[in-house]
């Protein structure tokens, strides 16, 4: 299969937020990758590659993806993605939209998603640090349920089209994976430097955070993760990494 890397961001231009690229540097990569024939994929061709990993996929495809639906989802990087021909996906903490100044209004979010430069899926209802052990996961049950709840009628689309979930911080493990596929979502993402690289799998999809990344560093990675060697290379050495600090990794 041809390496699809994942691209996730958080914030924009917030000076000193740990989780904010300038904006004037996100523009700067998203040219650069326009100007490498970079394409971004929409989500029915990224589930279409991960099922076969056949249609002629070109070499450079990518997904480009938001975390917690801040307010410059709309202000920032729509405007920028635009500019530059590519499309989004949102990971949204449904329980934080359009609660105040910092988190997109659902009125936004319906008007991205008709426009169709950003689609939107789940990134929990709380956003909170679960257990193991808590209460045998009927809470984060309820919650990824709420979640999908507010999607389907805020977005006024049917529950089946969101079959996306960002874990929360990136972290789960094998129960909450088999709680979230149970209510549909098939395709989980975790946080981790690599790229997809095989068909079949939809479990612990490594996505590579870059928050704050210079433009040579995101030039450096983006070449490396393009090569099927580079890529299954990132996949081994941060997969075991993060296999051993939180028990799972993609590989």
């Amino acid at each position: 299969m041809t390496p699809i890397p994942i691209l996730l961001y958080h914030r924009f231009g917030r000076g000193g937020d740990p989780l904010s690229t300038p904006t004037a540097v996100f523009e700067r990569q998203l040219a650069w990758l326009a100007g490498r024939g970079f394409r971004s994929l929409r989500l029915d061709e990224f589930e279409r590659r991960l099922a076969d990993g056949r249609g002629g996929a070109p070499r450079k495809e990518l997904l480009i993806t938001f975390d917690d639906g801040y307010a410059e989802l709309a202000s920032i990087a729509a405007p920028a993605l635009r500019r530059h021909g590519f499309s989004g996906v949102a990971f949204l903490i449904t329980g934080e939209c359009g609660t105040g100044a910092n988190h997109v209004t659902w009125e936004q979010a319906r008007a991205l998603a008709a426009e169709g430069v950003i689609e939107f899926q789940s990134h929990s209802h709380s956003h909170r640090r679960w257990r193991p052990d808590d209460d045998g996961g009927r809470e984060l049950e309820r919650d990824l349920a709420t979640s999908l709840e507010r999607l389907a009628g805020e977005l006024r689309r049917p529950r089946s089209d969101f079959r996306h979930l960002a874990w929360p911080w990136g972290i789960c493990d094998e129960n909450w994976e088999r709680i979230a596929a149970r209510l549909g979502f098939r395709y989980q993402h975790i946080v981790q430097r690599g790229a997809v690289t095989r068909t079949g799998g939809t479990l612990r999809l490594p996505r590579f955070c870059l928050d704050g990344a210079s433009v040579g560093a995101f030039r450096g990675w983006l070449t490396l993760l393009s090569l099927p060697g580079g890529a299954k290379l990132c996949n081994k050495v941060f997969g075991a990494i993060r296999t051993h600090r939180q028990g799972l990794g993609y590989a």
